[in-house]
């Protein structure tokens, strides 16, 4: 989750680059409905890593203010995708006991850590788990990117929620050409 906020800002800092003060402006401008539902999804997520017996309540509590948030604001660009794949997320770790799967073959790989299979990762979301052991493998973080390998480990949900926040923040930034006709000012001679 941490690698995951710092790719999204990382993001947020290119299209600031590219759009300027003005697309930071648009996007600060953004309305959404039911604003306070992905905060509160972050909460509940520290509070399913730092607190284990309430995991499978937090999760059940993230999935519902994700998918209340993605809906609420289906019409934005980008938020129906952000939303699948953290759906996806949420749904592998439903089925793994409210953690997402990796395995230990690929933490190995990726921090040089020796870890069983069973075995939680501390402070983490995640358990090391063989393709067998997990229940939808393929949808657990199993990705490792070359020249990245010791930063994350990702899952197919990850990729899908950043396509769809990248698009969002594309399109609030980079604002379009009938906002902009909209926005403008009468001409006297019309």
């Amino acid at each position: 989750m941490f690698v995951l906020t710092i790719v999204l800002a990382l993001l947020l800092a290119i299209l600031t680059l590219c759009f300027g003060a003005t697309g930071l402006q648009r996007l600060l401008a953004h309305e959404f409905s039911w604003p306070w539902a992905p905060p509160l999804a972050a909460l509940c997520q520290v509070v399913a890593v730092w607190v284990p017996e309430l995991r499978q309540a937090a999760l059940l509590a993230t999935v519902g203010c994700i998918a209340a948030f993605c809906y609420a604001n289906r019409r934005q660009a980008g938020l129906l995708i952000a939303g699948c794949g953290a759906g996806l997320n949420m749904l592998v770790m439903f089925a793994n006991g409210g953690l997402m799967p990796v395995a230990p073959d690929q933490v190995l790989q990726a921090h040089g850590v020796a870890v069983r299979a069973g075995e939680q990762i501390v402070r983490s979301k995640n358990i090391a788990l063989h393709d067998e052991q997990a229940v939808l493998a393929f949808l657990g973080d199993r990705i490792v990117l070359p020249g990245l390998h010791h930063v994350a480990i990702w899952s197919v949900g990850d990729f899908i929620l950043i396509a769809g926040v990248a698009l969002f923040l594309f399109t609030t930034m980079r604002g379009s050409r009938y906002a902009a006709l909209r926005n403008a000012t009468p001409n006297a001679a019309s």
